[in-house]
């Protein structure tokens, strides 16, 4: 770094930096990003792309324990951008804002958190095609204030979006692991959290199939396919995981309402007839509901809008207009898949059928 200090040599001085910042090893050296930055960058920042440096500060904040002091530094770095006033000015500054507000986040302001996260938001909306990492920083603020208020729905819908934008591979293991299981959690407290397939099939998500987290992955699916037994079965083999978890705990009776719901719409998906009826008995049988329960659970469906119909509650039976679109998992495009062959074949005999019989009916005419 010295010879490209001495040479003005500034993009591969950042460059060197940015390499330097993004090794495990050294991230895990007690101060010693804040210490180059402090010594290396901070007497040459105006002569830095604003916004790379903004992102090297912010590596070096997460060096600084207390959420009060690296609120502090990274403040003094975004008066500094302000002052400079360089092209890409505008978006450094955003970047040190919304680590501000997770950091706010981190020390319990969450108010103030909420409001650098929505004065952002009215900056960001002003500049034209914002940059992908401070897309990435916007989400992740956002996702840290929601997940702090247990505002489960929107912190899942934010966090998808987030993933839309990062780059997994400069995500440490233990950060995709952290925010693989927060998703999931997320996903299974939403109270309008309904399609998961999406969910199932992201790597950051399957990546939670080897491992200590194995349990909720395990558990996703069967809310997912609907499974109160498989619910169950995994909670009580894994009591010690899911105990662990007071927020699965506290909300056990409303996600197992959601597995009844999922079971009954998966239930609707696996008719192959338009309008199709279903009695009372069979429903409840299928989402393992006490018949005297189902009507309440048909109404709770059509009310959060996962099913359309209407019920016939003297014959007990429920027509479906229309039910919700779900994201097949692989396993379910593979049963639909051996149904459609099943189908194909069913009707491949029938023709051959048909045609044995049409010479018999010729000659009987």
């Amino acid at each position: 770094m010295g010879a490209l200090l001495e040479k003005k040599l500034w993009h591969e001085l950042t460059v060197n930096v940015e390499a330097f910042y993004t090794e495990e090893d050294v991230r895990g050296q007690g101060t010693l990003l804040l210490q180059v930055y402090e010594a290396v960058l901070r007497p040459i920042e105006d002569k830095l792309q604003p916004f790379r440096l903004a992102k090297l500060a912010v590596q070096a904040s997460e060096q600084i324990d207390s959420p009060e002091s690296a609120i502090e530094f990274l403040n003094d770095a975004s008066k500094r951008v302000e002052q400079m006033r360089t092209p890409g000015w505008e978006q450094a500054d955003l970047l040190l804002q919304l680590s501000m507000a997770s950091l706010q986040v981190q020390g319990g302001k969450h108010a103030a958190a909420k409001t650098t996260i929505q004065e952002s938001k009215v900056k960001m909306d002003c500049i034209q095609d914002p940059l992908p990492e401070l897309q990435a920083a916007f989400y992740l603020a956002s996702c840290d204030s929601l997940k702090a208020n247990h505002q489960f729905s929107q912190y899942y819908k934010n966090a998808l979006t987030y993933l839309a934008y990062v780059d997994l591979k400069t995500m440490p293991a233990e950060d995709k692991t952290m925010f693989a299981v927060d998703l999931v959690l997320a996903a299974l407290l939403g109270e309008d959290t309904y399609t998961f397939g999406e969910l199932l099939r992201h790597p950051l998500v399957e990546g939670l199939r080897e491992g200590p987290h194995q349990w909720l992955h395990g558990l996703l699916e069967n809310v997912d396919s609907g499974d109160l037994e498989g619910f169950e079965a995994i909670t009580n083999q894994h009591a010690n995981y899911f105990n662990a978890q007071p927020l699965l705990v506290q909300n056990k009776a409303k996600i197992e309402q959601k597995v009844a719901l999922l079971a009954l719409v998966n239930r609707i998906i696996g008719a192959s007839a338009v309008n199709a009826e279903f009695t009372f008995d069979s429903l409840a049988k299928f989402s393992k509901v006490p018949v005297a329960r189902i009507e309440i659970l048909i109404m709770k469906a059509i009310s959060l809008h996962l099913i359309s119909g209407h019920m016939d509650e003297v014959k007990q039976t429920l027509t479906v207009t229309w039910v919700m679109p779900k994201q097949l998992t692989d396993k379910e495009v593979k049963q639909r898949g051996d149904s459609v062959d099943t189908w194909s074949k069913h009707i491949y005999n029938v023709l051959l059928d048909m045609e044995n019989e049409v010479p018999e009916l010729l000659l009987e005419a």
